[in-house]
């Protein structure tokens, strides 16, 4: 069972989730997640919000997922097209 504010939290992503497209996930924006135990997980096409003690991760192809802060760190990482000039 979810306690009160992680339910308000999880009303307000679905809400946001229903709302976006997919023109509103980029190539090359990932957000690694790294919990306190040494876990890492990274979301491709996402990006994150913070919401009252929360962060929420928003991925296209994998819905969104609600961490608490306390026990995690979210890195937002933007992959950098290099373009090969060698013809």
């Amino acid at each position: 069972m979810m306690s009160v504010p992680m339910k308000k939290v999880d009303d307000w992503a679905k809400e946001e989730d229903d709302r976006l497209k997919a023109t509103d996930f980029h190539w090359g924006h990932y957000v690694m997640v790294e919990h306190e135990e040494g876990s890492q997980f990274i979301f491709n096409y996402a990006f994150a919000k913070e919401r009252e003690e929360f962060w929420v991760v928003f991925s296209e192809h994998q819905g969104y997922h609600i961490f608490a802060k306390d026990e995690v760190v979210i890195r937002s990482l933007i992959q950098e097209w290099i373009r090969d000039e060698r013809g």
